[in-house]
């Protein structure tokens, strides 16, 4: 029979927080592997901005053409520019729709740190809370 340990019930909580928040930010939306392709693959072009909603997240919109197709996205933290004014943006050759205005390596880490620390903080706030559970009960 396996001994249980505090090592282990961290190392458990944090395997399956780890699991679960990777799924979920993959299953609702462009996740760590969509950002990966974007980083990897993403092409860079030059955007005109459209429009300005500085009231959410300083948000523009803007259009790019890829290949004599025009297309149409937003991102944040660009309306300080102004409309009319040229932005460098990263698509997705695959997927013109996807692209950022901000540097794909940055949500990239965003989006593989952010669980990670949640993760090694719930897998060891569980090794903590067992340890202490386990002194009591031998007490």
């Amino acid at each position: 029979m396996i001994r249980v340990t505090s090592a282990r019930v961290g190392l458990l909580v944090f395997a399956t927080a780890l699991t679960f928040y990777w799924t979920v930010l993959n299953a609702t939306g462009p996740g760590w592997v969509a950002w990966y392709r974007l980083e990897k693959a993403g092409q860079p072009a030059i955007a005109t901005i459209t429009g300005i909603q500085p009231e959410i997240h300083q948000r523009c919109s803007f259009k790019f053409t890829v290949a004599g197709i025009e297309h149409h996205g937003q991102g944040d933290g660009c309306s300080a520019r102004g409309a009319g004014t040229a932005l460098p943006v990263t698509y997705l050759p695959t997927d013109p729709a996807f692209v950022i205005t901000r540097n794909p390596r940055d949500e990239l880490l965003l989006e593989i740190v952010g669980p990670l620390g949640l993760a090694v903080f719930g897998g060891l706030g569980s090794a903590w809370r067992f340890s202490r559970w386990k002194r009591s009960r031998a007490a």
